[in-house]
């Protein structure tokens, strides 16, 4: 198992760097398992195995039992490029994303994710009206698309998903947040979380734990903050530089980034980051960085 564990982590190491690439990957027959514990400790299982993800962000279902899986990286950049994502899934899994046509967020989302996701995915588009028609052909992730779900016995499917390994997710996107419904006792248990940019939306999707996703965050975040004292440390400079030049028009918001440093690292030691705030802050530095280029000033990233 310990061979088997090596390969694994290698493959995994090679497939997140190749961005937005899917590629299949072969599974050990024993299956493998993915977790985080509650310190945010995360890795992988397979038998008696235990491998970290060391500084690797992966978000997977708890458990894979087929005999390939696939694999598909997506950065992160939240403004600047911050890490890739990886997400690994199974042939089996069936996605059913629910829509409304008439909800111009569900129809937003619709259309992202019909040119994101990887073709390798299972995935269905239906209206309400055509999810009492869906058959079960594996585990089952119903996702509904800016609408929430009607109720949440069997996450509105009808009775022949009954025995079907079921999860799901209501994602709104009006409010950037995500709810995850997870399956306990024939009873299925929300949990809100938040979400910033498409990699982190489309994190939620590959992982049937909240758990998983939330310390996903939680350690992206901490690169975030490494990366920003980078830009702080850019700004400053050039800030020197352009008033050497005279430039008294090139103004690098420094100040902005020390307050975006600290929401951060506000959230890095929270049990549910919360990533709106950190959003707001980023969309400031988007424009900032326009700002400068339409003065023709050296940009900040």
């Amino acid at each position: 198992m310990v061979e088997i564990s090596q390969k694994l982590d290698l493959v995994f190491s090679v497939a997140i760097a190749a961005k937005r690439v899917a590629q299949p990957v072969v599974l050990p027959r024993t299956g493998i398992s993915f977790f985080c514990s509650q310190a945010c400790d995360c890795g992988f299982q397979i038998g008696q195995k235990t491998t970290s993800f060391k500084d690797k962000i992966i978000f997977a279902p708890s458990r894979l039992s087929d005999p390939t899986a696939f694999v598909w990286s997506f950065d992160w950049k939240i403004p600047f490029r911050v890490t890739n994502f990886l997400y690994i899934s199974e042939p089996s899994m069936q996605y059913i994303f629910v829509t409304n046509p008439q909800n111009p967020h569900s129809r937003a989302l619709q259309q992202k994710l019909s040119q994101d996701l990887p073709q390798t995915m299972h995935a269905t588009f239906v209206t309400l009206q055509e999810l009492a028609q869906q058959q079960p052909s594996g585990p089952t992730r119903v996702v509904y698309l800016g609408i929430p779900p009607v109720q949440t016995t069997f996450l509105g499917l009808p009775d022949a998903f009954r025995s079907a390994a079921l999860s799901g997710l209501f994602i709104d996107a009006e409010h950037r947040k995500i709810t995850f419904y997870t399956q306990k006792d024939q009873q299925f248990v929300p949990s809100e979380v938040t979400y910033a940019g498409d990699a982190t939306l489309y994190a939620a999707l590959f992982t049937t734990d909240s758990q998983v996703y939330s310390c996903g965050v939680s350690h992206a975040l901490t690169k975030l903050a490494h990366i920003a004292e980078i830009y702080q440390d850019r700004a400053s400079a050039l800030t020197n530089d352009m008033s050497a030049l005279q430039r008294s028009d090139c103004v690098y918001p420094e100040a902005v980034l020390q307050e975006f440093s600290q929401t951060i690292n506000a959230q890095t030691t929270a049990l549910i980051p919360n990533l709106i705030p950190v959003e707001a802050q980023a969309q400031q530095l988007v424009q900032e960085n326009e700002n400068l280029r339409l003065q023709s000033c050296p940009e900040l990233y």
